[in-house]
């Protein structure tokens, strides 16, 4: 009768550790596949991140060292993905004139417990490599993640060619006004010559 006892027994822990092992095989099938959704997910958003056209993308610590470059920042302002990694964002593209308030933003972007912006957006003007200013409407934000320290990012519209455009317009006003003056002008001293 022992005997028996202890057999069953056995046969009742031997079924139990295969439901286990049966359990920790689904629960790890489980995490591969929500790892490669994962994975899957970010690939996706890098891609769409790192080939966005036109819109610079820089990712930087709260103490301003870039973490990440997109195309378009290549574009935009001249450096490699390979030179602006590593360096710090105020060093590289932002004015000696706003160094210092925007240092204070990405102290203020270190502090924030919730994602969002962390500077006020609008058009600003970043440095490019030759050091000429590129016209943006820029968009400063900070991503929260629980526990760690927030990254911060800025997304650039370049503006040149909508800058470059509405200097066209007005210089072509400019003339029209010119050209307005000129011929009433011009009307005022023929109507005073005799016919």
């Amino acid at each position: 009768r022992d005997v028996t006892n202890r057999k069953k027994e056995w046969n009742a822990l031997h079924k139990r550790e295969q439901e286990l092992k049966t359990l920790i095989q689904d629960e790890i099938q489980n995490h591969n596949q929500t790892f490669s959704y994962f994975q899957e997910s970010e690939a996706k958003f890098r891609g769409l991140m790192d080939n966005v056209p036109n819109v610079g993308v820089q990712g930087y610590t709260t103490e301003g060292v870039i973490i990440y470059w997109n195309k378009a920042s290549e574009e935009m302002y001249g450096f490699s993905k390979e030179e602006a990694l590593g360096k710090n964002i105020c060093d590289l593209i932002i004015p000696s004139e706003i160094q210092s308030i925007f240092q204070k933003a990405m102290k203020q972007g270190g502090e924030m417990q919730e994602s969002g912006s962390f500077f006020p957006g609008g058009e600003m003007e970043f440095l490019n490599q030759e050091e000429k200013r590129i016209p943006t409407h820029a968009l400063h934000t900070a991503v929260c993640i629980f526990q760690k320290t927030p990254l911060l990012f800025c997304i650039n519209l370049n503006l040149t060619e909508r800058k470059k455009a509405e200097e066209d317009i007005k210089q072509k006003l400019h003339v029209q006004k010119v050209l307005a003056r000129m011929s009433s002008f011009l009307w005022e001293i023929f109507s005073f010559l005799p016919p």
